[in-house]
Order: structure tokens, then sequence, then C-alpha cells
């Protein structure tokens, strides 16, 4: 029996070491020729490699150095496709017979270029045949009864050239590692990726089914699974892709973890043509420079079609929070997108930064709801045709470094010495109002019209505890405002300003309230309110004058016509002339002081 074992072990060694003979003196490099057929034959490319010896990977492995892919079989072209290393596991008894067959392939840093011509066609970088989807490519042929046990790619570099925008993008995958199990180009195989896209580490993964059709050069993916982190994104990388971005103003990084769900998508050689997915963002926060408070805790959720999906947004602003969902009637940048959203308890000084020194701010809580919808997804085609309505209701709101009626008295007092007149009229604790520094309003509600980038309003209503602002205007998303109003001074001050002019009594509503035309322009941040004295003189005017008319109907003749020298007129009428004079003057005086001020420094 012992002799039996030695003769067995025997010829085992005898084997093995005819096989290590063999391997030891093998010319691998004579494989060059017979790999260089093989790919140019079934690619159409010219082909380049280094050295190529016999390793240990698993078993017998042949590694291949330096191995290149030209376009059009024109060496002086930059490679479509090369690897620094490849090591690809050999079936030994094949190889004996000069023949490859693959058990395993490594590959170490492999870069590869891609491109999107103009007509929308993805290919090999420059000068690449086109693929067509009309039948079978010749020279793919041989791959229809390929199998490779694992593919492992490590460290690779994808760059994807995209020609159908001016100026042309290049986009980066870095980092990027592959393992496929059981390849093949005729059965569905199982793919498992990291990468770094838009960063220098990988923040992307994904595993799948990919069921390749070769005929067509077409596919199927089931069971997707994609994971993402945004942290290490590089915001300037990503506006070359993709320069509308550089509009928002992005500041710091932006936070968030992204999943997404493929139940099933069907892509040619140009584009996907069918898609059935989830996506999911969480986690999210993304600071604008044009607002004071970070966006964050943002949740979107977006299911569907490549023809029609649903989403959901919400996220916290300025200790508030915003709800928004709609649909998007497809993917193409004039796809139609409707938007339906609340925003709740939002507090305008955390929105907005604030001016400085005592210039005028506007403070407060918002709550608003909005029905809203754009015929494009492209952020120029928004702006353009957003449109829709919705109900505003400001609570606990505060002008601060501005008293609105003072600032109107102060206009109308230009008269000269109606200030005087009007003190000596008020209450002590009226004045001690018209000292104060901010002005108070309760609950405004106001409904409001959205087109383009203008928000409109027709019933403006404002209230304070001094007056009552009745009117209409627009606000623009550059910040401007431009409001007409009617300004209804509160009782007191109505009756204060009616005894130290009668003829004012003409401009009375029939609560006794003085109404006085208001314009509102400037921006939150700079408010200007200025009374229409132009048209408080003219009213003042037509009024007296239906006196005198009514004088002369009922007595024939106006005192003091035909005669030869003209009489003194009562007080009365001398204060009737005096306040429109002077209410002119006034209106002219306010004008170049508006115009000085806007003037550049």
């Amino acid at each position: 029996m012992g002799k039996w074992f030695l003769v067995i072990f025997l010829l085992v060694i005898l084997v093995f070491g005819a096989v290590a003979l063999w391997i030891l003196t093998f010319d691998v490099n004579s494989l060059k020729l017979l790999i260089a057929d093989k790919v140019e034959s079934s690619t159409g490319q010219a082909v380049q490699m280094g050295k190529i010896s016999l390793t240990w990977q698993n078993g017998v492995a042949l590694a291949l150095e330096n191995f290149k892919l030209y376009p059009d079989r024109d060496l002086g072209k930059e490679p479509i496709f090369q690897v620094e290393l490849a090591k690809v596991e050999l079936q030994l008894l094949p190889l004996l017979r000069r023949e490859i067959q693959m058990g395993g392939i490594v590959i170490e840093n492999p870069r590869v270029y891609f491109v999107k011509s103009r007509d929308g066609v993805v290919q090999f970088l420059s000068g690449t045949r086109e693929v067509k989807s009309s039948g079978p490519q010749k020279g793919l042929e041989i791959f229809s009864t390929l199998f490779i046990h694992s593919i492992e790619i490590h460290g690779g570099e994808i760059v994807f050239r995209d020609e159908t925008v001016i100026p042309v993008r290049v986009f980066y995958a870095k980092e990027v590692d592959i393992g496929v199990r059981n390849f093949s180009l005729t059965q569905p195989l199982r793919l498992k990726a990291k990468m770094g896209l838009w960063s220098d580490r990988q923040n992307i993964s994904f595993e799948g089914e990919i069921s390749p059709i070769l005929a067509t050069q077409s596919g199927k993916i089931r069971s997707f699974e994609l994971e993402g982190d945004l942290s290490s994104l590089k915001l300037k990388e990503i506006e070359a892709w993709v320069p509308e971005l550089s509009d928002l103003a992005i500041e710091g990084d932006v936070q968030g973890k992204f999943y997404m769900n493929i139940r099933e998508g069907v892509f040619d050689a140009s584009n996907l043509e069918r898609l059935d997915f989830r996506a999911d963002l969480k986690e999210g926060s993304i600071k604008f420079a044009a607002l004071k408070d970070t966006l964050k805790d943002i949740r979107i959720s977006l299911e569907g079609t490549l023809r029609e999906a649903q989403y959901e947004f919400s996220a916290k602003l300025a200790q508030g929070k915003i709800d928004l969902s709609g649909t998007l009637d497809g993917f193409r940048e004039n796809s139609p997108v409707t938007f339906k959203g609340a925003v709740q308890n939002l507090i305008l000084q955390e929105l907005i930064y604030q001016p400085a020194g005592d210039s005028p701010r506007l403070e407060g809580e918002m709550n608003l709801s909005a029905g809203l919808q754009s015929d494009g997804l492209n952020e120029k085609l928004i702006t353009k045709t957003l449109r829709g309505s919705g109900n505003a209701l400001m609570e606990q709101g505060v002008i601060r470094n501005l008293n609105v009626s003072r600032e109107i008295l102060k206009s109308l007092t230009m008269i000269p010495g109606l200030s005087e007149r009007l003190e000596s009229r008020l209450s002590e604790a009226y004045l001690e109002k018209l000292k104060n520094k901010d002005t108070f309003l309760e609950p405004i509600e106001i409904p409001f019209q959205l087109e383009g980038d203008v928000i409109s309003s027709n019933r403006l209503l404002v209230r304070s505890e001094n007056f009552v602002l009745e009117g209409n205007g627009q606000f623009n998303m550059n910040g401007s405002i431009a409001c007409r109003f009617f300004y209804l001074m509160d009782p007191d001050m109505s009756n204060a300003f009616i005894r130290s002019i009668n003829e004012l009594q003409y401009l009375a509503d029939t609560e006794g309230r003085l109404k006085i035309p208001v314009s509102v322009s400037g921006t939150l941040d700079r408010l200007r309110i200025m009374p229409d004295l132009q048209y408080v003189a003219s009213r003042l005017a037509v009024q007296k004058a239906q006196e005198w008319i009514g004088s002369w109907i009922e007595k024939g003749k106006p005192t003091g016509i035909n005669e030869p020298s003209p009489k003194p007129r009562s007080e009365e009428s001398s204060y009737a002339d005096l306040v429109g004079g002077l209410l002119q003057s006034a209106f002219q005086t306010t004008q170049k002081r508006n115009a000085s001020d806007s003037a550049p420094s």
C-alpha cells in the first residue's frame, strides 16, 4: 500500500513539474498577436499593448500591461480605452491548446472615454462607428458565446463628453470599482459598482441586474438599487456640467443621502426608453447666498415613469416648514409641471438678511398656500411661464424703524404752520404714539396671483392701530415692491387735521377718516412711503370749485364778479387757496427730494 502511495505522489510531482516547466519556458508574448487580432476584429479599433506575462491569480493568470485601444485604427489619436494592468485568469487545458478561455478578469486603473454626439448617439470618443439598432453589429458575433466567471475593475475613470450642448460639457467619474459575476452578453448578469461622482472619493454605489440584448445593442435593468452621499460633491465641477446652477449662488457644501430603486428599465445605445422607478433624498440641506437661513431637513420623493411622475418635497426654513407636491409630465425641458404647496410659520427676519443701521425692515410670521404650474423644467422656462394663484397670511407683523403714520404726517405738515396747529389739537397720548419707532400690524391676509417672476394682488388690506391701507400692488422676485394704497387715517388724527384746515373735510370718508392715496416702493430692506399730494390738492380744488358754482347758482351771481376791484376774501376761502397752492408746492418739493435721494452718490 505504501508503494502505491509513493508511485501516485511521484506522478503528481511529475505532472505539476511538467506544467511548471512549461509555464516557465512558454513564450507568453507570442499570444500578443492572437489577442490583438481577436480585439481588433471584434471592435474595429487599433490595439497597442505592453508586456504580457503569466502570474498567479487564483490559478494561472495572464497579466497584460499598458493596454490601449485607438479609434479608426489610428495610433496617433488619443486612446478611447486604456488599462495600466489587467489580469486574466485562464483555464489551463485550453491554454495548452493555445486557446484562451477566461475564468476571471482583474483590471487596474482603466480609463474609458465616451461621447454623446450631436445626433444624440452615445459612442466611443472620436471617430468610432455609430451604434445602430437595426441589426447585429459586425464583429460582435464572436462574443455571443463569451462567458467570464468574474470581472473586477479597480480605480477606474470614466470620461463622458456631451456634444449636444454648447459649450461642450465634460463629465468625470473617478475611483470606479466594478464587480461582475457570470458575465455574458446573452444572459442576465449581476453588477455591483462604486464610484466618485463629481467627487474625489466614492460617493455613489449601485447594484442590480442587467440583461444585455446583443443584436440590438440594448438591454434591460431590473431590481437596481442606488445609494449616494451628496456631502463630498464638488459644486464647481457640477456647475461646469450644468452652468445654470451658478445662478443659484449656492454657499458651502450640499448635504443629503440619495436612494433610488429602478424596478425596470429599457435602454439602447442612444437613450433610456422606459423607466419605472422611485427616488428619495433624505437629510438634505443647502444654503443660498440670497437667504439668511439654510434650507434643511430636506426630503424629496419622486416616483413614476419617464412619461409621468409624482413628487413630494418638504424642508425647514427660517423656523418654518415648506411642503410641495405635484406631477411631472415627462422629463424633457418643456415638460409641464404642476405645483401645490404650503408654507407654515416662516419667520421673515430669519429668512432674509436685515439691513444695517436704522433702515426700515419687515418682520413677521408668514403662512402661504398656492397652486402653480409651468411649461417646463428649465429654470428660464419656469421663470417665464410659472403661473397660478394662492393666499398669504402674515401675523405678528412689524415694520421696524418706520412709523408709517409719522412718515405720512411728515409729508403733509410741509404746509407752513400746519404742524403747530396739529400738535395743539392732538392729545398727549396720541403724540406719544407718533414717537414710536416701529409700526405694528394686525394680521394681513393677501390673495395673490403669480405670473412669471411677478406676484401681484388686487386686494391688499393692511391694518394698524393708527391707520388702514387698502389698495393693490406687486412684488418682483428680484425684491422690488410697487404698491398703490389709500391711506385711511384714524379718526383722532383726521379730526385734528380737519380742525386745522377745514377744507380737508373733503378728503374724509363717511366715518370721518381722511383718505389719502399713498405709494409704496423700493425693496423689503429699503421701503419708501409717499402720499400723493397732487391728488390731495386737485381733490380740494374740485370740491372748492363745486362750492363756488353752487353758490353762484344759488345767489344768481357770485360775490365779487364784475367788481372794479377785488375785495378781501373770507379767511375760509383764503385757506382753500392756500391749501391747494401749498400742497402743489409740497408735491413738487417731494418729487425733487425723491430725485436727489435716488441719484447716485
